[in-house]
């Protein structure tokens, strides 16, 4: 049965159903006319004159023969196919246009398509309705919320549920069409003994099937049960191909099993990293893509999302195999370093993941020495893909997918105890994800099973912000921040500034770039926190309020002086502040006439706090020797000059829902890349006497060396469009502007007591 979604109708390739309709009417011509050939010019060659005799006669009729041949294959394959083609694009047509259509009305009525094919209301409309609701209680009475949701039902019932219906026979229509095609293709196929593979869609059960199959025999060697390296690349590329095709996947993972899926692993993996003393067969860029194949397909298979996945036995069988030694004559391995590279391929979903990495923590947290090298014969050196141990793949895997990180460090969704029959023997599950990871990160003993503080980092960050490190950050598209997200977020930051030198100095330093990272996506909650009136109506907010710096501005500078240590997760901070004060000066300027200097100067005051601590955290870094040598500190300036761009769309996204031109986020932040990089070509002697000097108020010298490394064009052109601004009162402005960041500075310095 076709399993079509609403998604794929709306992007079917058309043209590739058209283009090879007509390639079949040029192969119907071109074999009709070596048909005739054959029984017409080839044959009077063979004249009763010259060949009258027995022999002739029987070669002309041998023509013949191969003409009518020729010809029946036209008629009950070629010209049959060309005509299902031609209904396909025909029917598909009608159906994508019609899907188009409803799509359209859907956006248009500010509604969204599930993935299953029903339309809600999207976040936009419940906004109006909102907004409707506490209108219509003020001029009639009621309450607010009994008008919003008599209406969000009104809507729901008038306009999503005829949409969806509609929306749902486009989709039974094309998986009809798509059901009758296939089946009426493979007619064609079945009539004879040795045919082409399955045509029609791999979402077809039967197709999947055929080519699951020929993945299997790949595996198993083919008729001498070696796998050669020309049979490694064909499975790598007919896998590839299928690898994120939820149908084909599934039934591979069924055809292999979880026992038949690690020993796959170990038999492709041990001969290039094995100990065997054997001469490898393949290369390592065999083995690195064949990882990328098995990690796509487990992922899609293991999507509890999918219509298609595998059951939970399927996956309980395959975590029971992470404990197993797993041995071929090239070597051993535990089953999850034999897994840990495959998880790094893909995106998986949490129902999978979270638990498997549990478990994986619950065995580096057990009585066996799982992952250490002495243990098992896989070769760990430098470029292999098992020189880490598979904590640092899981942890990859988190950080590719930022719902399941965020699950798992917050004691969310499917965990390791809800996976009946996974054994725990030797394995000792960990009470508290996030403390034993930092824990086990900052262990200066660990070699051969080191965890990465750098791979925490992004999974933190990853799970607080909604965004993979891996992924460039999409200002039109930002992830909505939840109450959860929040919550991971207070916890990082509670933990950080409880013991601020272990993540600056000390063993966790590789992580305060992803600190960075989190602070640009809550900067407005942060300016907030510095504000004298959190409550005022400049404010626009996230939607992920964070309890933790709530009023708080001491612990708000001291986590920010943490950040500062790093010239990445400064530089985005500073350019997310950058970005969402230009946006409260534009509000101010639309929303306080004739009062808008007050709002300007409360902006430049929140700015200049949060980029005063990020200063001093800075002059600390490099007073602590952070930077060591001068070539890290000149690379330090182009770094701060990407971060500071990130940032500043990333508030512009994320955190103010009003996203930037590009333009505007390059001049936003350059303002302060060219000033704040002189920072990091300073001695350690330096920024100790910078310090010094802040603490004391010796301040003006700063001043100057500001305004002259500076044009700031951007401030400047809104006070312009400010028409109840004099010249006087803009000129008191850009005053106001460098003398409130150097305050902020050696308040910061001062204890946040000046």
């Amino acid at each position: 049965m076709s399993e079509l979604t609403w998604e794929q109708i709306s992007l079917l390739d058309l043209d590739a159903i058209d283009d090879a309709a007509s390639k079949w009417a040029t192969y119907n011509g071109q074999m009709g006319d070596v048909a005739e050939a054959i029984e017409s010019d080839v044959s009077s060659t063979i004249d009763e004159d010259s060949f009258g005799d027995q022999l002739g006669e029987d070669s002309r009729a041998q023509l013949r023969n191969i003409s009518n041949e020729l010809q029946d294959h036209i008629d009950e394959a070629a010209k049959k196919i060309k005509v299902i083609l031609e209904d396909a694009h025909e029917e598909f047509e009608t159906c994508k246009n019609d899907m188009q259509d409803l799509i359209d009305e859907v956006l248009e009525a500010k509604l969204r398509i599930e993935e299953d094919g029903t339309v809600k209301i999207s976040d936009a409309r419940i906004e109006e309705i909102q907004t409707w609701a506490q209108q219509k209680a003020e001029d009639e009475g009621g309450h607010a919320l009994g008008h919003a949701m008599e209406k969000k039902e009104q809507i729901e019932q008038d306009e999503c549920q005829p949409l969806t219906e509609r929306i749902q026979q486009v989709i039974e229509s094309a998986r009809g069409h798509d059901d009758d095609f296939t089946q009426r293709l493979n007619s064609i196929r079945d009539a004879h003994v040795e045919g082409p593979p399955p045509l029609g869609s791999d979402w077809h059960e039967d197709v999947a099937q055929y080519y699951a199959d020929r993945a299997v025999d790949l595996l198993n060697g083919g008729a001498d049960g070696e796998m050669s390296p020309e049979e490694l690349d064909e499975f790598n590329e007919l896998v590839s191909e299928r690898s994120d095709n939820p149908v084909f996947a599934t039934t591979l993972m069924n055809e292999l099993g979880p026992d038949g899926y690690t020993e796959a692993l170990a038999d492709v993996a041990l001969d290039v990293y094995g100990h065997g003393g054997n001469e490898s067969d393949f290369t390592p860029e065999q083995v690195d893509a064949f990882y990328e194949a098995m990690g796509v397909s487990l992922a899609t298979a293991t999507d509890t999302d999918n219509p298609q996945h595998v059951d939970e036995e399927w996956v309980t069988g395959l975590m029971n195999f992470g404990d197993e030694n797993i041995a071929t004559v090239d070597g051993n391995a535990y089953g999850y370093q034999l897994l840990g590279p495959a998880l790094e391929h893909g995106e998986y979903h949490s129902d999978f993941i979270v638990p498997v990495t549990d478990h994986i923590l619950a065995m580096d947290n057990g009585d066996v020495p799982y992952f250490d090298s002495s243990t098992t014969g896989l070769e760990r050196g430098l470029g292999s893909p098992f020189s880490h141990s598979p904590v640092n793949s899981a942890l990859t895997a988190l950080d590719n997918s930022p719902e399941a990180a965020l699950d798992f460090f917050t004691e969310s969704g499917t965990r390791l105890d809800h996976m009946d029959g996974v054994g725990l023997e030797h394995a000792n599950p960990v009470d508290d994800p996030m403390d034993y990871l930092m824990d086990a990160a900052d262990d200066a003993g660990r070699y051969m099973d080191y965890i990465d503080p750098n791979l925490v980092g992004n999974a933190l960050e990853a799970g607080a912000t909604g965004i993979s490190t891996s992924d460039e950050f999409d200002p039109d598209n930002p992830p909505h921040q939840t109450p959860q997200m929040s919550m991971l977020a207070d916890r990082v930051i509670e933990t950080v500034t409880d013991d601020p030198d272990r993540f600056t100095t000390g063993g966790l330093n590789e992580m305060t770039d992803n600190f960075g990272g989190i602070t640009a996506s809550y900067i407005d909650d942060f300016q907030r926190s510095m504000a004298s009136d959190p409550d005022s109506d400049m404010w626009i907010d996230s939607g992920g309020d964070l309890s933790s710096i709530a009023g708080d501005q001491e612990l708000a500078g001291e986590w920010l002086k943490v950040v500062g240590h790093d010239e990445g997760g400064m530089s985005q901070v500073w350019g997310a502040s950058e970005a969402l004060m230009y946006d409260q000066m534009t509000n101010a300027a639309d929303n306080h006439d004739g009062q808008s200097s007050n709002a300007y100067n409360e902006s430049f005051e929140l700015h200049g706090r949060l980029t005063g601590a990020l200063t001093v955290g800075a002059l600390e870094g490099i007073a602590d020797g952070v930077y060591q040598e001068q070539s890290d500190q000149n690379g330090a300036v182009d770094r701060f000059a990407e971060g500071a761009k990130y940032g500043a769309s990333v508030a512009g996204g994320a955190a103010t829902g009003n996203p930037f031109s590009g333009a505007a986020i390059g001049q936003g932040a350059g303002y302060g890349i060219d000033f704040v990089a002189d920072y990091f070509r300073m001695s350690d002697e330096e920024a100790q006497q910078q310090i010094s000097d802040l603490a004391n108020d010796q301040t003006s010298a700063n001043e100057d060396r500001m305004r002259d490394a500076t044009t700031l064009n951007h401030i400047e052109g809104i006070l312009d469009e400010d028409s109840n601004l004099t010249a006087e009162d803009k000129s008191v402005l850009m005053d106001n502007y460098y003398e409130r960041y150097w305050d902020n500075v050696s308040w910061v310095a001062n204890g946040y007591g000046a």
